[in-house]
Order: structure tokens, then C-alpha cells, then sequence
């Protein structure tokens, strides 16, 4: 039985693509084994259900922040360190990984003291990078999943640059690379001087097709029933821009807002507003299920940064896959999703300046909307995780 080693430098609870990965691997009938981290914050819960629901993976948890202060202390100094070596020339593997995430010297660590010695393994996350780098010089074929573009998430153009350059490095030690979205990877590719032959292609942020109820008995009358969802609601994710819209009409719609609540942000943009029902954070296959209760999902992305506009979210293709409208904000991975499906959504600009008149427009044609919501069910059919992981199956039989 081939063993697969998993490496994330955070948890399986918030790193969806790396669990979707775990499950197929057992599927498979892969030997299966995960470093993780122990992190003391909502994840750590659903992390251990989690856990208890994979009884045949091998877990290795890391510490994470001060919870074991040793490691802690020993990772910052090593981040810091590596951060003002890169800053003055010195570049190297090592200074690269550890100095864009302090989790990479841990794992490293681990690796080391277990004596790892799998068939194949796979980096998620920057933190990952470096210590996948180390296998591949064994001798162990690895695979690098790339899911958010991470140069663009930095304002820092030194940290920026330390991620270009570790992407560069990285990506040709693998022998094949997989991302999260077209405009991810065609950036990301952008970057290398050559690909060395590595495999790139691209794992949409698709789940299971029984996830997603059919929508055939659901509610056709009452409010437009519109939702949001995410890790955390707080400021930064384009709410303080678009509530102000929503309120505007309050007898027509009803609005749900999904995730961990920020209570400064809460207090002062969702407490006034009593027409705002807030959810606590859900499990992926709970907040799947639940879809079927809402017309609209809206994918609002405010560009903050680059990556933000060359990311696909797991918001839209929720929403997608649950047969749901979706009001997605124009960045370029979102136009290019509701470009391939028209029928599924609408685009507004990124000030949500056009947002009054798109409401205003289905509104007017509730009946319709709702109407086709198992066609467009339907047709999600065929965009499934059971579609996307075909390529990896390929990939890593390839591998072992």
C-alpha cells in the first residue's frame, strides 16, 4: 500500500482542498498520513470531529501560536532571522520558507525527528513549501497545491518578493503543481524561468454532488432570501460596502450572514440592523446542505489585493453547485466563472455601484429565478469534486 504524507501549516477544519485530498487518498486506497497544527481557535473543535470522522489517517499535530511557547519562541526568532537575511541577499531555500511562514522551520523539525519516509507527498500552503523542497531532494516525488496567488497577498515587496522567489524554487521540484483557479495558475506560471517539466492544471474549489440537496421542494414564495458566508464576518470581505445597499430593501428580501462573528465589526454594521440573522461557523457538508434555503448567494470580493482578484472561492462554487443565483463582484476569476456559466449569476462592479439596480431586476422576476433553480442544479451536475479529482487520481498514479 503507497503511503501519501499530507502537509498543511494550518488544519484540515480551514483547509478544505488539503481534507477534500485526505478523503480521496483513503478512498483510493492510499496509506494515508497528515502534519497539521493544533491551533487554539475555532478550527480546533471541528478539527478533532474531523479527525475522529478519518480513523485510518496518522496524524502529527504541531503546536500552533504560544500554546507551547518554546516552539513558538524558537519559530519566531528563525522567521525573523530569515526575513533580514533575505532582505539583506541571502536567498536561499531555507531563508525563503522559513522567512514567509515561521511554521515552515516546525514542520521541518518534525519531519526530521519522525524520519518520514512516504511515497509521495504534498505541500499545502507557503509553510509547506520549503519542508516538501527537502523531500523531494530524498528522492520523494511531491505534489505542491497553490491556493491562493501569495506574492499578491503581501504589501511588503521584500515579503512579496520572498514568495515569488520560494514559488520559484518550489515549483520545479514537483512533479506536478496544482491550483486553485486559471488566473492563479497563469500568474503563478508567469513567474518561472521553467517549468522543468512539472504537470500544472487546475482543482476548482468543487465539493461532493450529494452535498447539495435537490432543490425540487423548496420554498417559492415569502422574501428573496439572500446569503453570505465566510470563515470569519468582519471587516475587509466587502459588508460595510453592500449592507448599506441592502438596506434599501429590507420589506423585499431577507439577508443571512454565515461564519464566525468579529464583534467590533457586528456591533457596528450588523447590531442596527434587526433584518440581518447571523449564523455561527458550520461545517463544510452543514453550510452545503443548507443552500437550499436561500435564492441568492453573493460572492462579494472587494479586490483588496491581487490575489484577491485572481481567487475563486469556495462561496461561489457553494452557490454554484447548490443551483443558487449568485451576485459575484468583477474580479478576474469571478467574471471568467460567470462568463463559462451566464445562466448562474450576474456580475456588479467592485464599488457594488450597479448591486440597487441587478436587486431591483430579480425582484422584478422572482418567480423566474426561482423557477429555474433545478435547472441550474441541474446542470452543476457535471462541476463536482467527483470531476475535479480525476486529475489528481491521474497525477498520483503517475507517482507511486
Amino acid at each position: 500500500m503507497k503511503h501519501i504524507l499530507f502537509i498543511t501549516s494550518t488544519n484540515l477544519a480551514s483547509n478544505p482542498r488539503c481534507r477534500k485530498e485526505v478523503e480521496l487518498a483513503i478512498e483510493n486506497g492510499y496509506q494515508v498520513s497528515v502534519i497539521a497544527f493544533q491551533m487554539s481557535n475555532w478550527t480546533w473543535e471541528k478539527e478533532l470531529q474531523i479527525r475522529e470522522s478519518l480513523p485510518a489517517v496518522t496524524f502529527y499535530y504541531i503546536p500552533a501560536g504560544r500554546s507551547s511557547y518554546r516552539l513558538w519562541l524558537e519559530s519566531v526568532f528563525f522567521e525573523k532571522a530569515c526575513v533580514w537575511l533575505n532582505r539583506i541577499g541571502i536567498k536561499t531555500t531555507q531563508t525563503l520558507g522559513i522567512g514567509v511562514n515561521r511554521r515552515a522551520v516546525l514542520i521541518q523539525k518534525l519531519l526530521k525527528s519522525k524520519n518520514l519516509q512516504p511515497d509521495i507527498a504534498i505541500a499545502h500552503n507557503p509553510g509547506a513549501f520549503w519542508p516538501a523542497i527537502y523531500l523531494a531532494n530524498k528522492k520523494i516525488p511531491i505534489g505542491i497545491d497553490v491556493e491562493d496567488y501569495h506574492p499578491g497577498e503581501v504589501g511588503d515587496q521584500v515579503l512579496s518578493d520572498m514568495h515569488k522567489l520560494l514559488l520559484q524554487k518550489a515549483l520545479p521540484a514537483a512533479t506536478y503543481v496544482s491550483f486553485a483557479s486559471g488566473p492563479i495558475m497563469d500568474e503563478t506560471v508567469s513567474l518561472l524561468k521553467s517549468s522543468n517539466g512539472v504537470t500544472h492544471f487546475v482543482i476548482n474549489n468543487l465539493f461532493k454532488k450529494r452535498d447539495f440537496p435537490s432543490p425540487a421542494e423548496q420554498v417559492n414564495d415569502g422574501p428573496l432570501r439572500i446569503v453570505w458566508f465566510s470563515q470569519n464576518i468582519d471587516a475587509g470581505r466587502g459588508l460595510e460596502q453592500i449592507l448599506p445597499i441592502l438596506d434599501r430593501f429590507t420589506d423585499r428580501i431577507s439577508v443571512t450572514l454565515i461564519g464566525n462573528a468579529g464583534t467590533a465589526f457586528c456591533e457596528q454594521f450588523v447590531a442596527p440592523r434587526k433584518h440581518i440573522k447571523l449564523v455561527n461557523s458550520m461545517s463544510q457538508a452543514e453550510l452545503n446542505s443548507c443552500m437550499s434555503n436561500y435564492d441568492i448567494g453573493l460572492a462579494i470580493e472587494p479586490g483588496k489585493d491581487r490575489n484577491n482578484t485572481l481567487a475563486l472561492s469556495n462561496k461561489i462554487c457553494t452557490y454554484f453547485q447548490a443551483g443558487m443565483y449568485i451576485i459575484a463582484t468583477e474580479t478576474i476569476a469571478q467574471a471568467s466563472f460567470i462568463e463559462s456559466f451566464p445562466e448562474h449569476g450576474t456580475l456588479i462592479d467592485l464599488k457594488m455601484e450597479n448591486l440597487e439596480p441587478t436587486l431591483v431586476r430579480l425582484l422584478a422576476g422572482v418567480v423566474p429565478l426561482r423557477n429555474a433553480r433545478l435547472s441550474r442544479w441541474e446542470a452543476a451536475q457535471g462541476q463536482s469534486w467527483e470531476h475535479e479529482n480525476q486529475k489528481l487520481r491521474l497525477a498520483w498514479s503517475k507517482m507511486a
